[in-house]
């Protein structure tokens, strides 16, 4: 421990400050060792210690420990290395996906008004993660007919955003033609959530998701709708008035023999349909109490702007005060479909 600079200890010490990230092996040596003298080694960043003499046996012993811990320590930092590599990778993928789900879902409301329909489409959707297990659509079906739907996958984060957009790639304007209609020209939403139920149901799987989807006349206003476990969707009509459609229904792939059934409404023109993912109605505040759906009824209700087009965002700004501005835990999605007044 005793050198002619300066000492074992001091030796230690001045490599552990200036070589902190690299792990060195440290083995002291003197010939009068004591408690005191050990402790203030170890205290230092000292790593082993050898009594100073004739015993090359213990030196040889002490030597072979010691590179096989710097050996592992350089394989734990390589290891360590590919790691952080890996997940810089992971990220990168992530922001990846999480534009390529956003351009997805922004096709959709790109344009807010459907081509040569009285129909305007408004949405927000504010994922709790990078991407996210929401998915809707609205596109026309025929000359009269538009459908739309919005799913919502459970759980979230990348599990749920590939199955998310697994369902929403597949729901084409054809797929939702030749599932939502009957050879008679029936409307038949719940055919098609039939279709997705078999398609989707797995034995040995727990996924599912919740899903409302519809078929409507824009010309009549006749709606067919199937709810699958999702929220109500809330309605204000003409003269403000808001209701709810729905009783609830069976989420899609839990169960092979689900049944889902048809519902009708009449869709009247200058009313507006809002649909909901459940996080709109779990979002909780600091006291764990969620928003809930009446809370959801009354701000429809408060919501005094001319343009619905600000209605989706209303309810975020609403969500977002409940929760004191904290991220919401699940994705949250609100779409908003307004049927033009007649003038």
């Amino acid at each position: 421990m005793n050198m002619p600079i300066m000492s074992g200890t001091e030796m230690t010490q001045e490599i552990r400050s200036r070589l902190h990230e690299e792990y060195i092996h440290i083995i002291m040596i003197s010939g009068n060792w004591n408690a005191t003298s050990r402790q203030r080694a170890l205290d230092v960043g000292a790593d082993d210690f050898i009594e100073k003499g004739p015993d090359n046996a213990m030196m040889q012993t002490k030597l072979r420990t010691a590179s096989r811990l710097v050996h592992h320590q350089s394989m734990m930092a390589q290891k360590n290395h590919a790691l952080n590599l890996a997940q810089k990778q992971i990220a990168n993928d992530m922001a990846i996906a999480k534009i390529a789900q956003r351009r997805l879902l922004e096709s959709v409301t790109s344009i807010d008004t459907l081509p040569d329909c009285d129909c305007n489409v408004h949405s927000v959707f504010v994922p709790s993660a990078s991407v996210s297990g929401d998915m809707f659509g609205v596109f026309k079906v025929s000359e009269d007919l538009i459908g739309f739907y919005l799913l919502d996958v459970s759980g979230h984060g990348v599990h749920a955003a590939l199955m998310s957009v697994a369902v929403g790639h597949l729901i084409t304007p054809e797929y939702f033609r030749k599932k939502a209609t009957l050879p008679d020209g029936a409307h038949d939403p719940a055919g098609l959530v039939k279709a997705l139920n078999d398609r989707f149901y797995h034995e040995d799987s727990d996924d599912y998701f919740t899903m409302f989807c519809a078929i409507a006349n824009v010309q009549s206003g006749q709606m067919t709708f199937c709810q699958a476990g999702n929220p109500s969707p809330l309605v204000r009509d003409n003269k403000g008035n808001v209701s709810t459609l729905g009783e609830g229904g069976f989420p899609v792939a839990m169960l092979l023999d689900a049944e889902f059934t048809n519902e009708t409404y009449h869709f009247e023109p200058g009313s507006a349909i809002c649909l909901f993912s459940d996080a709109a109605i779990e979002a909780d505040n600091e006291q764990n109490e969620q928003f809930g759906a009446d809370r959801l009824r009354a701000s429809i209700s408060e919501f005094s702007e001319g343009d619905l087009s600000q209605l989706p965002q209303f309810f975020v700004e609403r969500l977002q005060t409940w929760r004191n501005r904290r991220d919401f835990d699940d994705d949250l999605t609100i779409v908003v479909l307004e049927r033009a007044a007649l003038t």
